[in-house]
């Protein structure tokens, strides 16, 4: 039996399928009581479901697990690697479709988009006679992480004219000056984030970080909402300390209502789709999808779509 947490592209469900059984859990956080955990070859999850190592100790014929996507917090990594069962995901998948977000994020932000459209659709076209906008050419971009997706947006962020400075403990990319992150904070207009998330990097950016932001600056995360410290980020924004949030993930998803973050002018948020586009959709559920077949049906995976031992 393949265990999928929550529902995947058809072309995926349709791969999996002529291995095993595929069973969709009706709570993605919790088993379904029929599920005989002796006949699970797999489980895979999306966002919601967590593959822990309690759950893989119940599962005594456990073959593979994964995830539909990139990014692998939701999986206890080392307790699969400790019980030799292989992780399949879809690295690189969504470089594309998340660095687009982030630039729509920001535009978005530096142009005040949700409150103009409000306005019109109050019956306020009068707000253009008040109305600026920031212009992002000649502006400061700043990239925190320097992975696909950091490079990325810092790639748009040359398009757009604006001077790109990254932070990175471990890589660099010529033609950026390379800062720390204090710097790179109190430096730039816009600050992208763009960091896995590890027990390293929650609440790397706390209330000492966004002290040391300007009034003006904006904040983007496209990344994990654990790396923004919510409770200092909620201070900033009220008393005016940054300019404005947006972000495609949030600390707690779905976020606990009520959350003045959420209804404040100067913030933008979408619920973690930015990976969900027309294409992107279909390639972060085919590829784990067919690794998994083939290691079900003991044939040979593609070795980019199985986290290294």
């Amino acid at each position: 039996m393949i265990v999928l947490t929550e529902n995947v592209h058809p072309d995926a469900l349709a791969v999996l399928a002529e291995v095993d059984v595929v069973r969709v859990l009706t709570n993605p956080t919790v088993l379904d009581a029929d599920i005989q955990l002796g006949d699970v070859r797999c489980v895979l999850t999306r966002s919601r479901g967590q593959i822990s190592e309690s759950l893989m100790k119940q599962m005594p014929n456990l073959k593979v697990v994964g995830r539909f996507g990139v990014g692998l917090d939701n999986i206890d990594t080392d307790a699969a690697a400790r019980r030799g069962i292989p992780v399949v995901f879809a690295p690189g998948s969504t470089t594309r479709a998340v660095s687009e977000m982030g630039l729509l994020l920001m535009l978005a932000l530096a142009r005040k988009l949700r409150a103009l459209d409000s306005s019109v659709r109050a019956g306020h076209w009068t707000e253009r006679e008040v109305y600026e906008g920031t212009e992002l050419a000649g502006k400061t971009l700043g990239i925190v992480g320097l992975g696909d997706i950091g490079r990325a947006i810092g790639n748009l962020g040359d398009v757009l004219g604006m001077n790109v400075v990254a932070y990175s403990r471990s890589s660099r990319r010529e033609g950026w000056p390379s800062l720390s992150l204090e710097q790179v904070l109190a430096t730039a207009d816009v600050v992208h984030i763009c960091l896995a998330n590890t027990p390293e990097t929650k609440h790397l950016i706390g209330a000492a970080e966004l002290g040391v932001m300007r009034p003006s600056s904006l904040l983007i995360n496209i990344a994990r909402g654990a790396i923004v410290d919510h409770v200092a980020l909620r201070e900033a924004i009220v008393n005016n300390r940054i300019g404005g949030y947006g972000a495609d993930v949030w600390e707690t998803e779905p976020p606990i209502f009520p959350d003045e973050l959420l209804n404040h002018p100067n913030v933008l948020v979408t619920p973690h789709v930015s990976g969900l586009t027309d294409r992107t959709f279909k390639e972060i559920c085919l590829r784990p999808a067919v690794a998994a077949a083939a290691i079900l049906s003991g044939g040979v995976p593609d070795t980019n779509c199985v986290l290294p031992d």
